[in-house]
């Protein structure tokens, strides 16, 4: 919508004429223009108007498409720019063309990279990081950049994420299918907010070392408020549990919690042999018992016995209000009877019931 509605409107936008330039169903060229882009401009402006002439410092720019420079709904400002443009674009096409001459198409006064980094010397610096993105290593700027004028920031072909695309078509990293779960940066298409896109001195081209990268949005984690916190947390290692792009499962966990869990805790995985097991565990639903980055209660269980085992076994804590009470159950303390996971005694018990 605000593509329509900035300060300075295109006349036959203005008067809602969108047919004057587009043909409803199906046409001869992009964007359902009824004919292309610079011809069909020529129908109301002038090419040869000597203010026309003027304002384009004597360029021909009859085959030149005009949304380079203009966009053609509306615009900040009274000449109808793109929204980002290319500050050289007005008034000193010189700055980067050889002087105009008649039917010849202006050419660039030096190599792509070479002209970019006369006023983007600070970029030239960043090519002696340790990675470098290859578009940027190969000074091909136009690779991401349109040279005058964009609807996009910082003079984008596209939307952001759909720039990333052009190269980066894996299917892990860009699935075809909605996942199940997306990182909301990816999913807003804002690959910039983790990552350069020029160069850096860290893998993936990183803005920040991995751990300061996540804690920028997930400082306020509830899991830094925690006595005990579990390692890969602790030690900003999100990436050993979580996807930073997408993932077919909830959370962006890379498997699914018990496989995950047990990828470190592996003496677990041997408790499955045993002839009693407890419902969460054998369910792999580690996280019913456990909060995976922090928890004031070891080992990481959400919450104190009886308490936490309450929330499944509601109906042995209402028979507890009556009658006499086993003094270990009395004291809340579950785990002196029942092991959490497993047992080779029925039902979940520390040892074999005798008699």
């Amino acid at each position: 919508k605000e593509e329509f509605i900035q300060a300075f409107v295109h006349e036959p936008v203005k008067e809602g004429e969108c047919l004057t330039c587009h043909v409803p169903h199906s046409g001869p060229a992009a964007g359902l223009l009824r004919e292309p882009e610079a011809k069909l401009c020529s129908d109301c402006h002038s090419l040869q108007e000597t203010v026309f002439v003027q304002k384009h410092e004597n360029y021909d720019v009859s085959q030149t498409e005009c949304s380079s420079c203009h966009n053609p709904h509306s615009s900040p400002t009274e000449n109808l720019y793109q929204p980002s443009f290319h500050p050289p674009t007005e008034g000193g096409c010189q700055t980067c063309h050889t002087p105009p001459k008649a039917g010849v198409k202006p050419q660039l006064t030096q190599e792509q990279g070479e002209l970019c980094f006369t006023c983007h010397s600070d970029f030239e610096e960043k090519m002696k990081s340790r990675k470098v993105h290859p578009p940027f290593e190969g000074e091909q700027c136009s690779s991401c950049h349109l040279p005058h004028g964009s609807r996009f920031s910082a003079l984008l072909k596209d939307q952001e994420d759909q720039v990333c695309r052009q190269c980066h078509e894996d299917e892990a990293l860009f699935p075809r299918s909605k996942p199940v779960s997306s990182h909301p940066p990816f999913a807003e298409g804002t690959c910039s907010a983790c990552h350069d896109a020029h160069a850096g001195d860290i893998s993936y081209l990183l803005k920040k070392p991995q751990e300061q990268v996540c804690l920028d949005c997930h400082k306020d984690h509830s899991g830094f408020q925690r006595a005990q916190q579990h390692v890969p947390f602790k030690e900003g290692e999100c990436l050993k549990c979580h996807g930073p792009h997408t993932a077919s499962i909830a959370s962006l966990l890379r498997e699914k919690p018990y496989d995950l869990c047990i990828s470190c805790h592996s003496e677990i995985k041997d408790q499955e042999q045993e002839a009693s097991l407890h419902d969460p565990f054998t369910s792999g639903k580690c996280v019913e018992c456990h909060d995976p980055h922090g928890s004031d209660q070891q080992p990481f269980l959400l919450s104190e016995e009886p308490g936490l085992c309450y929330t499944c076994h509601d109906e042995l804590e209402k028979s507890m209000k009556s009658g006499e009470v086993h003094a270990p159950a009395e004291m809340g303390e579950c785990s002196a009877c029942h092991p959490a996971h497993a047992s080779e005694h029925e039902p979940l018990l520390v040892n074999a019931l005798e008699g």
